[in-house]
């Protein structure tokens, strides 16, 4: 599974583009890269996931590198695989 560093890089972009993009700090991306989530409010997360053209629980399911499924659309369900 591809982590947020990696479809970071490949899309060519630094941390510092996609803060001031998503209107947050270059260290605040550099925690969430890390899978460090305390104190980031859910609209940076919803934010981070449009400017990547991914859905919530896909960026979430990244983030924590989750080994279950997470569907998309509707409510959010969490499956074990």
């Amino acid at each position: 599974m591809d982590n947020l560093k990696y479809i970071r890089k490949k899309k060519g972009l630094s941390q510092v583009q996609v803060a001031v993009a998503i209107g947050v700090t270059q260290q605040e991306i550099s925690r969430i890269e890390k899978g460090d989530l305390k104190k980031i409010n859910m609209e940076i997360l919803e934010n981070l996931a449009f400017y990547y053209g991914m859905c919530l629980p896909k960026l979430v399911r990244i983030i924590c590198k989750c080994k279950c499924k997470i569907e998309c659309e509707g409510e959010i369900k969490i499956r074990k695989e």
